[in-house]
C-alpha cells in the first residue's frame, strides 16, 4: 500500500502498528516508505566526543544521542539512568524546549588490552547540553552529525549491548563503541576498522563535520 493509493478517509485513519515503538498510529503517520511512525522517526542529533590526550595521545571518543519526549523512551531511559535523572531532564526540556542528550562512554581505566564488562569504565548520563561534558569528563570537542530518520530505540538497545560487553583493544574499544551505538541510530560515520581510523584521534578528524571546542575543568 501506498499514500497515493489512499483516496478516503477510512484508509487515512486506519489503525496501524509501528515497528519500533509498538503503538497503533493511523497509517498516515508512517513515516514516508517506512514502517515506523514519525513519533520515532523524528530529525534529531548524533555527536562524537573527542579526548585528545586519551590512551597514550592515540585520542579517546565517546558518543552522545539526541532524545526528544516524542521518541517514546520513557520506560527504558528511567530503568537506565534512574527515575530522579529522567524527571529532571524531562522537566527541564518543558520548561526550556531545549534539547537533552545521552551521553556515554567505554574508558577503560585499567588501560588492559582485555577487561570485563564490569570493570570496562563504561558510563552514561542524560545532559541538557553537551557544553557541560567538558567540564563533567574533561573532553575537548565533539563533532555533530544530522541524522534525518533517528532510531533512538535502536540506540539504547545498542547501548545496552556495548556497555555490557568485555573490552577488547582491537575489538571492543571506545571506538568501535562508539561506532555502533551512533550507527545504530542512524548517523552516517566512517569506518573505524579503516587503516587511517585506527587512533581514536583520526577517526574523530576524519567525520565530516566541524569540531565545536569545549572548555576544560
Amino acid at each position: 500500500m501506498t499514500r497515493a493509493s489512499i483516496s478516503d478517509s477510512s484508509w487515512a485513519d486506519k489503525l496501524v502498528e509501528c515497528s519500533r515503538c509498538a503503538r497503533a498510529v493511523p497509517f498516515l503517520e508512517l513515516v514516508k516508505d517506512k514502517d515506523w511512525c514519525k513519533a520515532c522517526g523524528v530529525r534529531l542529533r548524533a555527536a562524537v566526543l573527542v579526548r585528545r590526550n586519551g590512551s597514550f595521545g592515540s585520542g579517546h571518543v565517546g558518543w552522545a544521542w539526541e532524545f526528544h519526549p516524542i521518541c517514546n523512551l520513557d520506560e527504558e531511559l528511567m530503568h537506565t539512568v534512574g527515575r530522579a535523572y529522567f524527571s529532571h531532564v524531562r522537566r527541564w526540556q518543558q520548561a526550556r524546549s531545549q534539547e537533552a542528550w545521552f551521553a556515554g562512554a567505554i574508558e577503560n581505566p585499567g588501560g588492559l588490552p582485555l577487561q570485563r564488562a564490569p570493570r570496562n569504565g563504561s558510563w552514561s548520563l542524560l545532559l541538557p547540553t553537551l557544553e557541560i561534558i567538558g567540564q563533567m569528563r574533561a573532553y575537548d570537542a565533539y563533532k555533530i552529525i544530522e541524522v534525518e530518520q533517528a532510531d533512538p530505540r535502536g540506540a539504547l538497545s545498542m547501548q545496552h549491548q556495548v556497555t555490557r560487553t568485555h573490552y577488547a583493544y582491537l575489538t571492543h574499544n571506545c571506538m568501535n563503541s562508539t561506532y555502533r551505538i551512533l550507527t545504530a541510530f542512524g548517523a552516517q560515520l566512517p569506518d573505524p576498522q579503516h587503516f587511517s581510523n585506527w587512533r581514536p584521534n583520526a577517526w574523530f578528524d576524519h567525520i565530516a563535520a566541524e569540531p565545536i571546542l569545549l572548555k576544560a575543568k
